[in-house]
């Protein structure tokens, strides 16, 4: 996998992401106006159950770690201070933008404004509940890959299941009491040992890479992976255990890596994962928090998509070219990570 391949696989995570915080919920499908249904239900809420990107970026993120395996500490951090600048420009903008419309929730007390700049509490953005456990999976991606490394493919894969396997059973029976109690720290380590399993799927891929193509459909009929891929999105839709999220993001990314694409569709894509992070951070301020009412106003599904994606891509322009700007102040070039 090249590293032009995989800012397009992050595009396709990032339209999944977008497409599942739009329509994964029954009360947002409900704003819609929804003219295709299968068995009852909109296509759009099925759909919805085939588009989990959380594994896809880990999966990517381990493959890309893992290529440059071992990283130094030294690089590490930097690694994890440009992603900071991001996290905190987003937050900067969009909870002072909240102050003037919403003032009733942003920002907050103090106790609010340092727990999520943190990233311990991520009440002023639930879906950035991702990032620190994100963070903790990349500092200690050294220590992961020896250990992965130590007991091999197989006994690293089962271990990782099994792990992940007992912390969604813990996150989904009492995630609820622990975001009441405010222990989000609790969540937060739950969370980063849920990461594992498509973490070190990632790592074990790039180790596959070395020896062996992962291009394995390429110079057959272009309508194969397709319809596998297609399959795939069919059978994730049916059978929606998260037990199979990691598994499905892996067998998505080497089904995806098969098809022959149109290159205007690569350079899209490619856009979109450069700007992945950006938008990952700031979309639900639109379709969520700040400007609901209006991103649901577009009624039909398409339609709300699109406008979700053009305005957090248009409003990502700028914030990313000031956090660039931010990084070059603040790294030296030398030292700068990618």
């Amino acid at each position: 996998m090249t590293k032009d391949e995989s800012k397009i696989l992050q595009g396709v995570a990032l339209l999944l992401m977008v497409f599942l915080h739009l329509f994964n919920w029954g009360a947002n499908v409900n704003l819609c106006t929804n003219l295709i249904h299968i068995s009852g239900k909109p296509i759009v809420s099925l759909l919805s159950r085939a588009a989990n990107p959380v594994p896809f970026f880990l999966i990517l993120s381990g493959y890309g770690l893992h290529f440059n395996n071992p990283s130094s500490v030294n690089k590490l951090l930097k690694r994890t201070l440009r992603l900071f600048i991001y996290f905190w420009l987003a937050l900067l903008i969009f909870v002072c933008l909240g102050s003037f419309i919403k003032p009733d929730i942003y920002p907050g007390s103090y106790y609010d404004i340092l727990m999520n700049i943190t990233g311990i509490n991520y009440s002023y953005n639930n879906e950035t509940w991702f990032f620190l456990p994100y963070i903790l999976i990349t500092l200690s991606s050294n220590v992961i890959f020896k250990l992965m490394h130590r007991i091999g493919p197989l006994f690293s894969v089962i271990s990782a299941t099994i792990i992940y396997a007992a912390t969604l059973y813990a996150m989904g029976r009492y995630s609820s009491h622990l975001i009441a109690t405010n222990r989000y720290y609790l969540m937060q380590l739950l969370a980063y040992f849920n990461f594992l399993l498509p973490f070190i799927l990632g790592g074990w891929l790039q180790e596959y890479s070395k020896n062996h193509t992962l291009k394995f459909l390429v110079g057959r009929e272009n309508l194969l992976p397709i319809c596998l891929l297609m399959l795939l999105i069919s059978v994730k839709t049916v059978y929606r255990t998260a037990l199979f999220d990691p598994f499905y993001a892996l067998l998505f990314i080497l089904l995806f890596l098969n098809v022959r694409r149109w290159r205007f569709l690569d350079i899209f894509l490619k856009e979109m994962g450069d700007k992945s992070m950006i938008i990952w951070l700031i979309h639900t301020y639109f379709c969520y928090y700040l400007f609901k009412e209006f991103i649901y106003g577009f009624k039909f599904p398409l339609l709300i998509y699109m406008a979700t994606l053009s305005i957090s891509y248009l409003a990502a322009l700028p914030i990313k070219y000031l956090a660039d700007k931010i990084v070059k102040l603040t790294l030296p070039a030398k030292n700068r990570v990618v």
